[in-house]
């Protein structure tokens, strides 16, 4: 697969998610660059047999201009050519709707109350509170809200915007793992 393998960090978070969505869910990622960690979930999906509705939201609009990615724009193709790409060398195409927008301005497209579940790894500065704002009216009480990067020194405004927005109920998942997932469950 092509693009940066080792950014799949939440192992465990989206075991959860595998056991905690059922068939007929719905299920939302926000920021997918490459589906890394998406593809991971689809394919514990599949093995499961559930059908899950599941969106990858994402701009895909980087411009080379991110140094981590300078790589692929040497090579003459785009991060969302290679997401796609990658949904295909993993047989989980047909399980995913990719979005390519800006997810705040997307989530006004989705109901109130009709997904199962979000994860949010997209935008990591002042835009995730607007993400936040349009997005978590869109769970249902009892769905599964969750990120990363709660404790990343480069992330500082996640744990912020998370405290702000939820609080003592959030927990950490994938402890291990450098950028600290953080997770609850809506009331």
């Amino acid at each position: 697969m092509k693009g940066i393998m080792e950014w799949c960090g939440f192992y465990k978070t989206y075991d959860f998610l595998a056991e905690f969505l059922q068939n007929k869910s719905v299920f939302v990622e926000i920021g997918v660059l490459y589906g890394n960690s998406l593809i991971y979930l689809l394919k514990k999906l599949k093995k499961l047999n559930k059908k899950v509705l599941c969106y990858g939201v994402d701009l895909w609009d980087y411009n080379g201009e991110e140094e981590y990615l300078e790589d692929i724009f040497k090579e003459g193709h785009t991060v969302y050519e290679d997401f796609i790409s990658n949904l295909k060398e993993a047989d989980v195409f047909d399980y995913v709707i990719p979005i390519k927008a800006d997810s705040s301005s997307y989530a006004k497209f989705m109901k109130d109350e009709s997904i199962d579940a979000i994860f949010f790894d997209g935008n990591h500065n002042r835009g995730f509170r607007n993400d936040l704002i349009a997005w978590i009216p869109k769970v249902k009480i009892g769905g599964f809200i969750g990120g990363d990067d709660y404790l990343h020194k480069d992330s500082p405004l996640v744990k912020q915007y998370v405290d702000e927005f939820f609080g003592d109920k959030v927990q950490l998942m994938d402890t291990t793992q450098e950028h600290k997932a953080w997770w609850l469950i809506k009331e």
